[in-house]
């Protein structure tokens, strides 16, 4: 028990903790899977996969109320998001 909760506070307060440094959701549905990274939209279905951007902050937001009930302020973060992504397209090759 005290060993969980050591893990669940380094997560939630470890600059480098995966949940520090990235938006991160997930829901399962009847159909498959809504995941959110970052700006990154992602449904996961038994016929594939589709992916989309959310460019904005505004974007953003209204995606994680309508898909995920989520109603936050992402202005605190949202430049973080928008490095974290912009980091990521710069990794991938052309």
């Amino acid at each position: 028990e005290q060993l969980l909760a050591q893990k669940c506070h380094r997560l939630q307060h470890d600059p480098g903790s995966p949940f520090l440094m990235a938006l991160i959701a997930q829901k399962f549905t009847d159909n498959g899977v809504q995941l959110q990274l970052g700006k990154i939209s992602t449904e996961v279905t038994a016929a594939g996969s589709v992916s989309s951007v959310r460019e904005t902050q505004a974007e953003l937001s209204a995606h994680l109320a309508s898909v995920f009930g989520l109603r936050v302020d992402l202005s605190p973060i949202w430049d973080r998001i928008s490095a974290a992504h912009e980091q990521f397209v710069s990794s991938m090759p052309d």
